[in-house]
């Protein structure tokens, strides 16, 4: 079997418990249905025919609003159809609010990893909401032997909270995830949600600041990404690289996405039933078109920017939210020619006058493993 992977963005359900101002459901809707189990079993089917590594990511709306047995019955799927060699992974994004001992149980013995939503303490109960159910949520998950992860939307209200943030988080020894919000992505279309760029910028600098002089730093998914761009050139996730053919999105409908971001319905590749092969999807005209008007702002991007060979022209979806796929994200732009001579600058002067045995346990990890400095 080639070594042909896939990620897929599994959102069984638009229904929610929460209202966070700032979801893209907010415009869009939450319906109540789940995703039925025979178009899920074709998608498992299809897939696990095609490649011998998949990567499932459960997310929503609120996944855990399907039950228990919903996800008993997706990995007897899965068993059913892995063939001997097939590497399989799921993980699980939620709000937190419906763990209980069933799901955590079945979590831990199934090896899911789980990520759960939360923006920090002080500001989230104006866009989130159950804050002390999230934080017992975290509790929870820790006493039960899952180590869970953070996955924290950047806004307007908890920007200059980042510090704070973090530490918050690495108290627990939490994986975690800042991500900004900007332009059209607030669903709620509420500006003053919005982070002011150079604004976001100042607090990200502050932010690095701080971290890289914490003698018991941990990882920041964040700060890791100009990390990875430093040591070794390149970021780690989809944001600075194309993602094309090697992610797809499933909704409650069983209708396909490209990813499991927002996409409009002129994006929509058909639903799961239509197809009998997975390769099937990428020949969809939307995919083409995708396609297309991508290759034209890469092109673009290559011919005018030092930095295409870290972003490669930046994720479409963003791209899409900031108003046009044939060019580039104003937003994620504007951050990456900012922050990319800073840390750049930044990490020189560190490593420059930093004894070995003082620095940053991160750091020096990357070093470690042999990773060169540019």
């Amino acid at each position: 079997m080639d070594n042909k992977q896939i990620t897929v963005i599994v959102k069984p359900t638009s229904a929610c418990n929460l209202r966070c101002r700032y979801c893209y459901h907010a415009e869009t809707g939450y319906e109540d249905g789940i995703l039925p189990v025979d178009k899920l079993e074709r998608f498992i089917r299809l897939l696990l025919e095609e490649y011998n590594s998949v990567v499932f990511i459960w997310h929503g709306g609120e996944p855990l609003l399907c039950g228990p047995e919903y996800f008993k019955t997706a990995v007897e799927l899965q068993n059913r159809y892995r063939k001997e060699g097939q590497r399989i992974v799921n993980a699980v994004q939620t709000n937190g609010t419906l763990l209980n001992d069933e799901f955590l149980t079945f979590f831990r013995e199934n090896r899911f990893s789980v990520s759960i939503s939360f923006d920090g303490p002080g500001s989230c109960n104006a866009l989130r909401g159950e804050t002390g159910k999230t934080v017992d949520a975290f509790m929870k998950a820790i006493h039960a032997g899952v180590k869970p992860a953070s996955l924290s939307v950047i806004h307007s209200l908890n920007m200059d909270k980042q510090v704070e943030m973090y530490r918050f988080f690495k108290q627990y020894g939490l994986n975690m995830k800042f991500n900004p919000a900007f332009g059209p992505s607030m669903g709620s279309k509420r500006p003053d949600y919005i982070p002011d760029t150079d604004s976001y910028i100042a607090s990200l600098k502050a932010l690095f600041e701080y971290w890289l002089y914490d003698k018991t730093a941990v990882h920041l998914d964040t700060i890791d990404q100009y990390l990875s761009i430093y040591f070794r050139g390149r970021g780690r996730d989809c944001s600075y690289g194309s993602c094309l053919y090697s992610w797809l999105g499933i909704d409650g409908k069983g209708d396909l996405y490209p990813c499991g971001r927002y996409y409009g319905p002129e994006f929509c590749l058909g639903n799961i039933m239509d197809y009998t092969n997975i390769r099937q999807v990428f020949l969809h005209k939307n995919y083409t078109e995708l396609l297309k008007k991508s290759i034209l702002r890469r092109n673009q991007c290559q011919n005018s920017c030092k930095y295409y060979s870290v972003c490669h022209g930046g994720c479409n979806n963003s791209c899409i939210l900031d108003g046009d796929l044939e060019k580039p994200s104003v937003f994620h732009c504007t951050v990456l020619k900012e922050m990319l001579p800073y840390v750049k600058k930044t990490m020189d002067s560190y490593l420059k006058r930093t004894k070995k045995e003082q620095l940053n346990p991160v750091i020096a990890g990357y070093l470690k493993a042999g990773r060169k400095t540019p």
